[in-house]
């Protein structure tokens, strides 16, 4: 398995003591979704984004994935100026990927409006897509659709899960553009079974964010530790091992930046590489 994480687990590190704890840790990459504690944008200079990636490769690390945010390359949009700023942002952004030598780049399908049916909402997204598929190919960089929440709209007879949406927004997109970011944490919280998310998107899959979570009778969740929550862990791994992805990337996202409560890096870090490669014993 290749391990990376995502910097959103160290708001307060800079990027050189993030390489270096991912190399004393015995990750194999970084996500960048953070440096230097600020979040990763399209006002990034290319030449310090080349710098930072050089300096990931020198260390014997590879660039796993550079993130957008919700807010900014969300794909369900149509026709409009809100699109058109939507797509420079993308393309922008592909080049930041690029320079750091991203593997990938995570992007959103976003909120299908109320109102509008579904299989429009999707083929917006679509679209927007195909419409950026020559920056895709320039870059070399691969658009990594997250599943994130279950955008439903009051138009949907029953609310579909994020799964349902990615796969249905890549239908007609071929594998070369992109594929799937599975977002463990994001799809236990929808309710939707591992085995029941693995089954759909397996054929378009490219990525996990991996994290364990617990959720209680009030309805609330919260992060724990791998290996100590209800995330079937194990059983993924050997999913993917059966089909052959076991060098797949599984990128672990401790979103210290928004839950500032959680396990401070130092510990949660570690901690994820030694449960991880016990299981790949």
């Amino acid at each position: 398995m290749k391990l990376s994480f995502s910097t959103l687990a160290c708001p307060t590190w800079s990027s050189a003591q993030a390489i270096q704890a991912a190399v004393d840790y015995g990750y194999d990459g970084i996500e960048w979704r953070l440096v230097d504690g600020e979040i990763l944008n399209s006002s990034m200079p290319l030449g310090a984004a080349a710098k930072l990636g050089d300096a990931t490769r020198a260390a014997g690390l590879t660039t796993c994935a550079a993130d957008t945010g919700v807010r900014d390359v969300k794909l369900i949009l149509p026709p409009g100026s809100e699109r058109e700023g939507m797509l420079t942002e993308a393309r922008a952004m592909l080049k930041v990927a690029a320079a750091l030598g991203a593997e990938y780049l995570r992007v959103f399908p976003g909120d299908c409006p109320d109102g509008v049916p579904r299989e429009v909402a999707n083929g917006w997204a679509t679209a927007n897509i195909q419409a950026l598929s020559d920056d895709v190919q320039a870059s070399g960089v691969r658009l990594a659709l997250e599943l994130h929440d279950a955008p439903g709209s009051a138009a949907d007879s029953e609310r579909p899960t994020s799964s349902q949406v990615a796969m249905q927004i890549l239908e007609g997109i071929g594998e070369e553009a992109g594929g799937i970011l599975w977002d463990w944490g994001n799809t236990f919280l929808e309710g939707e079974q591992s085995q029941v998310t693995w089954e759909k998107v397996r054929s378009r899959l490219l990525y996990c964010h991996t994290k364990d979570m617990l959720t209680y009778a009030d309805g609330s969740s919260t992060y724990v530790a791998a290996g100590s929550g209800a995330i079937p862990i194990q059983d993924i791994l050997g999913w993917l091992a059966e089909q052959g992805m076991q060098d797949m990337w599984l990128s672990y996202e401790w979103e210290k930046k928004w839950h500032p409560e959680l396990a401070e890096p130092e510990v949660a870090l570690p901690q994820y590489v030694e449960f991880m490669r016990s299981l790949d014993d």
